[in-house]
């Protein structure tokens, strides 16, 4: 996400907006706490949350630098850190992405053990809400 450590591996792509992927029968995710950044794991309709996110429009050279980043195994997906999936993310006051299909990283079994659940499914918010839990601030 923009603003974030890795952000700068996206280079000049263009960044579309601002966009969630809501939970279907098909597909549902929460995400996951992994300490220094997020991760998404599949889960039932039932215990998916809305997961925040960006959109942007990348190149082929891009996408590959980004599975690198994230531990994409191609040959083997569930041997690595994430895995690569397609989504259909909304954002009904942005037309350019409502309904766009997205590519997303998912965790790994592997990767998934031992991790938490965060209480929303917006990494900016769960950040936040760690450290005012670390200075004592209440909200």
């Amino acid at each position: 996400m923009k603003g974030l450590s890795n952000h700068r591996v996206l280079g000049d792509a263009e960044r579309i907006g601002t966009a969630e992927i809501e939970p279907t029968s098909d597909k549902a995710f929460e995400m996951r706490d992994l300490g220094p950044f997020p991760g998404i794991f599949p889960v039932d309709f039932e215990e998916g949350q809305a997961i925040q996110g960006e959109v942007y429009d990348v190149d082929y050279g891009t996408l590959r630098r980004l599975d690198r980043l994230e531990g994409v195994n191609v040959c083997s997906p569930q041997a690595g850190l994430y895995y690569r999936t397609s989504v259909v993310v909304s954002n009904p006051s942005d037309p350019r992405i409502d309904g766009t299909i997205a590519w997303t990283y998912v965790l790994t079994d592997r990767s998934a053990r031992g991790t938490r659940r965060t209480k929303s499914g917006s990494w900016p918010e769960t950040v936040s809400n760690r450290r005012r839990k670390e200075f004592n601030v209440l909200p």
